[in-house]
């Protein structure tokens, strides 16, 4: 209970930064994982593309857009690298790694420093970065669709086919999680 009091405490403030795929360069961002190892994007982009997903802790469709984001991670293996962002401190990111199941690298972002600096106001909220640390696609919503257009656009930038991912369970209707706390 304390943890959560603490979350909200802190607040997740909104910023006015607004992204477009193609233009911008991704604001680069350094954090501790869940692990306790300390990574950058700039470090990670230096071997390949990286897939920035955004988690609201709390959030039921997080959980939910986390399997599919692990799909990516498995068919792409070390190809790509896809970092979860989560307003939580270590522990509970660790905990909230474990309890949705996956192992892609989450980041702990209990002061939404990373999420403002992206604009994202809701969680499922994803960003393609390619190898040059530009924006190649962003993906406010999760659906069945934007699932397929993601895999298309990380296989393109990986200049191969593009890998089979399951999208079963995946909503049709496009679909925004919850709003980070103010």
């Amino acid at each position: 209970m304390l943890s959560l009091v603490a979350i909200l405490a802190s607040g997740c403030a909104q910023s006015s930064t607004v992204l477009s795929a193609g233009d911008r360069t991704a604001p680069d961002f350094s954090g501790v994982d869940s692990e306790q190892q300390a990574l950058s994007l700039r470090d990670l982009l230096a071997t390949r593309p990286v897939i920035v997903h955004f988690i609201e802790i709390h959030c039921a469709c997080s959980r939910q857009a986390a399997v599919h984001v692990q799909r990516l991670q498995d068919a792409y293996g070390q190809s790509v690298s896809v970092i979860g962002i989560i307003n939580a401190h270590p522990e509970d990111a660790k905990r909230w790694r474990r309890e949705a199941g996956v192992s892609f690298t989450v980041i702990a972002d209990p002061w939404c420093e990373i999420v403002r600096s992206y604009g994202v106001e809701r969680s499922v909220h994803t960003v393609l970065v390619n190898r040059m640390g530009r924006v190649a696609a962003i993906h406010p919503r999760y659906s069945i669709a934007s699932l397929n257009e993601l895999n298309t656009q990380v296989a393109t930038l990986l200049s191969i086919p593009t890998r089979f991912i399951s999208t079963e369970g995946a909503p049709v209707k496009p679909t925004a999680g919850c709003t980070f706390p103010e």
